[in-house]
């Protein structure tokens, strides 16, 4: 890969900051938010000389976002001259980090802000307070937290200040792509129903012991195990730091969870889960499921079922893979808990404090919000990539066949023409997700898997102070790769189960109880904005 020449001057101030102390602080313009004068209307295509340059990732579908028809359209569309800056394929939060240390900042820093924290990009002066922007010279934005006051809450920081433009997921049902199938038509055979319950996935486990090589796989290795499980939240519990009613817990300190190890233990030991799911690499998971022999597996709705469905279907055309609800613990209940990821995910734009004329990078950004700039992120070029349908956008056969013609898989040919993938400062359309799924069993797993009360769970965008996020963040780290090497030694027989207190009493020692402190305070700052 090339290191992409915007890329370079980066790397180089970084370099120097060991040998000369850094770029030259003396020659930053370093802005405040303020504008004085607002000097271009509402209206796009604006009249500007200004080039604004432009920090975001960028896929192998182009050297630079300028080549994209999306990048032309949106030059063309703006009226506003872009200079996209690119991250080596793989290396972005390495190319991020150099740019901070650089200290010197593109006028656009697109990133994930959650994990920097939104705080702290404005006090280390690496981004403006937005406030004054937005009220100015944003409208489209503006309009969109007037309707979203959720939205303002999750970008504002302790102090009162916007920190950035945000992604936006506009539907829950771009907030899940996670869950679980079973073969159907096995149950069907054995004259059994779809299973909601515990019992009755371990009902149904057993029966297919008979039946398939493997009754199910789920991955309990601790990258996955700490992202979704299919069963743990049947016990009401989630694998890490979540809220209950207002409190904030940790997951492996409560009874739920020692529940779910001994259920898992059991299942294990039983044959009813794949024994070599620590080992077991996504072709033999696809062999399993496309040949027949996998009763239940859960997987990523595209990447997975998106693979498995049709080849399946063509293999075996009685087979019928459907998809089925997070358990519950009782008939009827709700899930409390599965996969379900926040509308604002802290990912967006922020304008930096070296732009020279924010007004110019903050029309660009507010474009992505306006009518014109959510039919170009969501669905590209009319008459190329999209066509108006019955009032509905629906993307050509250039997009839906772009194999054939683009010689492109589909995520590729929309990373050309949109940003509908990305997560960048736009609201995300459902009708991107809904053709992007070409299968309907697709389509019926959102609705299915969606169908969860995970958002009254997960933390939010809690911002900490400097010392409280050094603190909460050192202990958090040493607690879940200790749980993530626990868990798996319980689950496999390494550890006795009988341990499970021992295990416990480690993790206190390791100061949850202080990590939790410092969350609910956050939690509690970020409930009275």
């Amino acid at each position: 890969m090339k290191i992409r020449k915007s890329l370079a001057l980066i790397i180089a101030c970084a370099a120097a900051v060991s040998v000369v102390g850094g770029c030259s602080g003396s020659e930053k313009n370093v802005g405040t938010g303020a504008i004085s004068k607002v000097t271009t209307t509402d209206e796009y295509p604006i009249e500007s000389n200004e080039k604004i340059t432009y920090f975001c990732n960028m896929s192998d579908v182009a050297e630079s976002m300028n080549e994209t028809e999306f990048g032309k359209a949106l030059v063309e569309q703006t009226g506003i001259q872009v200079e996209f800056q690119h991250p080596t394929a793989g290396s972005s939060s390495d190319s991020f980090n150099l740019m901070i240390a650089s200290g010197e900042y593109p006028d656009i820093i697109e990133n994930s802000w959650a994990n920097f924290g939104l705080s702290k990009s404005i006090s280390d002066g690496v981004a403006i307070p937005l406030n004054e922007v937005v009220e100015k010279v944003s409208p489209n934005f503006k309009k969109l937290l007037e309707e979203h006051s959720e939205i303002k809450r999750d970008i504002t920081t302790n102090d009162g200040d916007i920190a950035m433009y945000p992604f936006y997921r506009g539907d829950d049902l771009l907030c899940t792509y996670v869950g679980a199938m079973v073969r159907e038509d096995i149950l069907d055979e054995l004259g059994m129903e779809l299973p909601e319950t515990i019992d009755e996935w371990e009902a149904m486990l057993r029966a297919f012991k008979g039946k398939v090589e493997v009754p199910c796989y789920v991955d309990l290795t601790p990258s996955k195990m700490r992202g979704v499980d299919m069963f743990l939240g049947a016990y009401n519990v989630d694998s890490d730091l979540y809220v209950d009613n207002g409190k904030v817990k940790f997951g492996p300190c409560e009874d739920g969870f020692r529940q779910w190890v001994e259920k898992m233990i059991a299942w294990y030991n039983e044959g009813l889960i794949e024994k070599d799911f620590a080992n077991i690499d996504s072709k033999r998971v696809t062999s399993l499921v496309v040949g027949g022999q996998m009763g239940a597996v859960m997987g990523y709705c595209g990447s997975n079922f998106g693979t498995w469905l049709p080849t399946l279907k063509e293999k075996n055309p009685e087979a019928k893979l459907v998809p089925v609800k997070y358990p519950v613990m009782n008939k009827g209940d709700r899930p409390q808990f599965g996969h379900k990821e926040p509308r604002v995910l802290g990912i967006g734009a922020v304008i930096s404090t070296q732009c020279k004329n924010p007004e110019i990078a903050a029309r660009l950004l507010d474009f992505g919000y306006s009518e014109k700039g959510h039919m170009l992120y969501n669905f590209g070029i009319e008459g190329e990539s999209y066509k108006m349908k019955d009032n509905v956008p629906t993307y050509t056969s250039k997009i839906l066949n772009s194999e054939e013609e683009l010689s492109l898989p589909i995520s590729k040919a929309l990373e050309l023409y949109t940003r509908v993938s990305a997560s960048a400062p736009f609201v995300q359309d459902k009708g991107y997700i809904t053709q992007y799924y070409r299968n309907e069993t697709q389509r019926e797993a959102l609705k299915i898997w969606s169908d969860n009360a995970e958002e009254e769970h997960y933390l939010p965008l809690v911002q900490f102070t400097t010392e409280e996020n050094q603190k909460q963040s050192k202990i958090m780290s040493d607690i879940r790769t200790y749980v993530d090497e626990a868990v798996l030694k319980m689950i496999m027989g390494v550890t006795p189960i009988s341990e499970y207190d021992s295990f416990v009493s480690t993790i206190k020692s390791m100061g949850i109880d202080k990590a939790v402190e410092i969350n609910q305070k956050a939690y509690d700052r970020y409930l009275s904005k």
